[in-house]
């Protein structure tokens, strides 16, 4: 039985690749899937979908608009 699991958390360091190697050599069955990790690819991730956005308040919440859309369909997914 093949498990999904859905690393939560910040992005800024490397603790899920230190989980997915832990997990690896322990040969668990997990499929590790989590938020967008390229912060850079994050912040503007609206703008490439959505297109250019008048401020940098709305280029925000475009981005974190589609990253919770990302979020819910992961999160759904594994329930």
């Amino acid at each position: 039985m093949n498990l999904t699991v859905y690393l939560t958390g910040e992005i800024h360091t490397s603790w899920r690749d230190d989980i997915k190697k832990l997990a690896k050599e322990k040969d668990l069955p997990f499929t590790f899937v989590g938020p967008m990790e390229d912060h850079e690819r994050s912040d503007y991730i609206g703008e490439e979908i959505l297109g250019e956005q008048p401020s940098k308040i709305f280029t925000d919440d475009a981005a974190s608009a589609i990253n919770n859309i990302r979020t819910q369909v992961l999160l759904s997914k594994v329930m």
